[in-house]
């Protein structure tokens, strides 16, 4: 089965440390956990304690492993086990949903489901359910390709402006490139460098 570690190692690689800009609906964020959307998580306990002592900047990241930790099981809990991505047999495609279901926070198991529908016709739910696994454990490749399609098509419908256009340009491409290619699941927003968050996108 498909190790939650591995997933959660890749898409945290370019979620950043600390940021707090106004143009994010979800307010205060670290390492992607927004503090609008979750505002009882314990991390925030010790991200404010760090705050009295001196000015968080953006990017900056918080010695602390009680806070890993805490992040950690945040995605765990959230986003991996809610999905039931434990129980996806190919790493390479769980790593693939997990990056959905955490960065697109408008639908992610829609847009998963809906790919596998080109394989087996599923309900498409805003989550993974049994069916979902089911059909991504008998055909993997397949499942694989068709998500990564159906994600180009959602990519494709949202409405951005023009300082967006070249980032959102250089993930179709990525994207497209990778689409034949199992072997190596990547998360597409990799390409985009690390200093940009899809935060039209997401919704935590």
């Amino acid at each position: 089965m498909a190790v939650f570690s591995v997933a959660y190692g890749n898409t945290m690689s370019n979620e950043g440390g600390y940021r707090n800009v106004s143009y994010d609906k979800g307010g205060e964020t670290y390492k992607g956990v927004a503090r609008n959307y979750n505002p009882s998580w314990a991390g925030w306990a010790i991200i404010d304690q760090v705050k009295k002592t001196r000015k968080l900047k953006t990017g900056d990241y918080i010695k602390s492993s009680t806070l890993d930790n805490l992040v950690a099981s945040f995605y765990l809990g959230n986003y991996w086990n809610k999905n039931k991505l434990g129980e996806i047999k190919n790493q390479s495609l769980a790593t693939l949903c997990f990056d959905i279901v955490v960065q697109h926070g408008k639908g992610p198991g829609s847009v998963i489901n809906t790919g596998l529908q080109s394989i087996e016709r599923i309900s498409a739910p805003n989550s993974v359910t049994a069916d979902s696994v089911r059909v991504m454990n008998k055909a993997p490749q397949a499942s694989y390709n068709a998500i990564i399609a159906q994600r180009l098509t959602y990519i494709n419908s949202l409405s951005l402006g023009p300082d967006q256009q070249p980032v959102l340009a250089r993930a179709k491409s990525f994207l497209t490139k990778y689409a034949g290619d199992f072997a190596s699941a990547v998360p597409w927003y990799w390409v985009m460098g690390s200093g940009f968050f899809l935060l039209f996108l997401k919704k935590r």
